[in-house]
């Protein structure tokens, strides 16, 4: 500090105007530098911001792009909806039509079986109830075979499990054709005839009942539907 002091002393007045100009070039450079990294970070900043912006600007328009996707495949889901409604409406309608039909069918051949089972003289008079049966029961089963899609799912199990146990007759009543032969009494092939139509109501009689029963109650339905 005293080697300081003498060296200044020495130096007098001079040494103060150069400590006086370095302090003045000092802080020209500092207003420099400062100015200089003032500059930087303004270029900086404004690069950040341009960036920014159009990241933005990219967002912006990717999410536009995807909210028109978006707003175009809700308009096509409206439309497949609104096709498939009356697509369904129109299906429905022949659907419905077509169940009425068969279902006419179905109480035509029940009616029938009541008829001449129960209200005939003739049926009576030749003991002919098993016959009736088994030829009603074989006309319906042509028709359900046909038409199977448009009756009630309780229906199909129940004449399904009809058709089960009456299988067999059909088979029996094919061997007694099979088994004809010229000169056979014709009495006696008749017989073999009623043999295997009577088994098949005694067997059956159950099964027949519960079919026309759900015949009843789904017309019954058919019927509630239509007064809507």
């Amino acid at each position: 500090m005293e080697l300081v002091l003498q060296i200044l002393g020495s130096l007098g007045g001079g040494a103060l105007i150069i400590m006086g100009f370095s302090s003045f070039l000092s802080k020209i450079w500092l207003d420099r530098i400062t100015k200089q990294n003032s500059l930087l970070v303004d270029k900086d900043l404004a690069a950040f911001k341009n960036q920014h912006i159009q990241d933005l600007e990219g967002l912006k328009s990717l999410y536009n792009s995807e909210l028109e996707d978006i707003k175009q495949k809700n308009i096509e889901i409206q439309i497949d909806k609104q096709n498939f409604h009356q697509i369904s409406n129109s299906f429905y309608q022949i659907f419905f039509e077509k169940r009425v039909e068969v279902y006419l069918k179905l109480l035509r051949m029940k009616n029938k079986y009541i008829m001449e089972m129960n209200e005939s003289l003739l049926t009576d008079f030749h003991e002919g109830q098993p016959s009736v049966a088994f030829s009603i029961y074989k006309e319906m089963r042509l028709l359900i075979n046909a038409e199977q899609f448009y009756i009630s799912t309780e229906l199909d199990k129940l004449f399904l499990m009809l058709r089960n146990k009456s299988s067999s007759f059909l088979k029996d009543e094919e061997m007694v054709d099979a088994t004809s032969f010229d000169g056979q009494d014709h009495e006696q092939k008749i017989e073999q005839y009623e043999e295997v139509y009577y088994r098949f109501l005694i067997q059956n009689a159950e099964e027949i009942n519960a079919v026309f029963d759900q015949i009843d109650k789904d017309i019954a339905l058919l019927r509630k539907r239509a007064e809507l």
